[in-house]
C-alpha cells in the first residue's frame, strides 16, 4: 500500500503517527454498544433448538463469522424484551467474557437474532462509519495494546463496556475505510488459502515420510529383493533373508522412576532427569533437563 504524503502525531500512545487527513475517534463517538443485561439472563430451559429468533453465544463465532447452523433459539417474547440487542446485518459483535475479543460481523441474517450474555453488539450511529473497518481495527495490535494499557498488568478476564467505549482508533473518511476493509478481506483470504494449501502439502509430506519409513523397516531399501510371508498379520511380507522376532528377545525395556523427583542445582552428584518434555526431533535435549540426585551406578541412560 502507498504511503501518504503527510503524517501527524495522533496524540495517542498506542497509535503513533497517522495520515494527515485522518482523525482520531473513540468507540463511543461513532457507535452504540449494548449487551444483554444481567436481569434478562436466560435459563438453560429457554435455549431452544428451534424458535422465533437466533440466540448467539460465544461458541457461535467461527472464523470471524457467525455459524447460524449451530445457534440456539429463543421465543418471540424473550426476543422482544430488548430491542437494543436485536441484530441487523453489518452489526459488529465482540465477546467480552472468557476468551475476550473474538469478533464477527453479522451477515446473511435470514431471521430475527439477538445475543446471550457475554457479547457486545457494536453498531454504527452515522453513515460515515463502517463496522467492517472497525472489525479490522479491533483485529490489529492497536486493540491489544489498548487492553494492555488499561489493564495495569493484570490478566484481562472481562471487557468492561465503560472501558471499551473509550478505545481510540484512527478514523479516515468512509471511502478509505471501505477500501481498507476490502483490501484486508482480500489479502487475509489469500493468506488463509495459502495456509490451507501448505497444511495439505505438509500432510502429504508426512504421509510420504511414513510410507518411506515403513518401506525401509519392513522391506529394506532394495526394491527388487525377494520377499516372504512373515507369518504376522500386521507385518506382512519381509525380505527372504530377514527374520521376524519379538522385541523382548533383543533389548531390555525399563520405564522411569515412579517417585516424585527432587530437583537440585547441577553438581558432581547430580544427573539429568529426562522427561518427555526433553524430547526434541528424535533426540534428548540435555541442555534443558533438570538435575536430580545420583542414585546407583548403572541406572542412568547410556549411548
Amino acid at each position: 500500500m502507498e504511503r501518504y504524503e503527510k503524517y501527524k502525531d495522533s496524540g495517542v500512545e498506542w497509535i503513533g503517527d497517522i495520515p494527515g487527513e485522518w482523525e482520531i475517534k473513540k468507540i463511543k463517538h461513532k457507535c452504540y454498544v449494548k449487551a444483554r443485561v444481567g436481569w434478562k439472563g436466560l435459563k438453560s430451559s429457554e435455549f431452544l433448538t428451534n424458535g422465533y429468533s437466533y440466540l448467539i453465544t460465544g461458541i457461535d463465532f467461527k472464523k470471524d463469522k457467525i455459524d447460524w447452523n449451530d445457534c440456539y433459539h429463543i421465543d418471540k417474547e424473550r426476543y422482544d424484551e430488548d430491542p437494543y440487542i436485536q441484530l441487523k446485518d453489518e452489526d459488529l459483535l465482540i465477546t467480552k467474557d472468557g476468551t475476550i475479543g473474538k469478533l464477527a460481523v453479522v451477515s446473511r441474517l435470514e431471521k430475527p437474532a439477538c445475543l446471550n450474555s457475554g457479547i457486545f453488539v457494536v453498531r454504527s450511529l452515522n453513515k460515515d462509519f463502517s463496522t467492517r473497518y472497525l472489525f479490522w481495527v479491533l483485529k490489529s495490535n492497536l486493540f491489544y495494546q489498548f487492553n494492555d494499557y488499561t489493564s495495569y498488568g493484570s490478566t484481562i478476564q472481562h471487557l468492561y463496556q465503560n472501558v471499551f467505549v473509550e478505545f481510540w482508533y484512527p478514523f479516515p473518511m468512509l471511502k478509505i475505510q471501505i477500501i481498507i476493509a476490502n483490501y484486508l478481506d482480500q489479502k487475509t483470504a489469500q493468506i488463509d488459502e495459502l495456509i490451507v494449501q501448505k497444511e495439505r502439502l505438509i500432510e502429504l509430506y508426512e504421509e510420504e515420510k511414513t510410507a518411506i519409513i515403513n518401506q525401509a523397516v519392513t522391506k529394506g531399501i532394495n526394491p527388487d529383493v525377494e520377499l516372504k510371508d512373515s507369518g504376522i498379520e500386521w507385518l506382512g511380507e519381509i525380505p527372504v533373508h530377514w527374520q521376524a522376532t519379538r522385541l523382548n528377545r533383543l533389548i531390555r525395556v525399563k520405564d522411569g522412576t515412579h517417585e516424585t523427583p527432587s530437583y537440585i542445582s547441577e553438581s558432581e552428584n547430580s544427573y539429568p532427569l529426562v522427561t518427555s518434555k526433553d524430547f526434541e526431533k528424535g533426540q534428548i535435549n540435555f541442555d534443558k533437563t533438570k538435575q536430580s540426585l545420583q542414585r546407583t551406578a548403572g541406572e542412568g541412560l547410556r549411548p
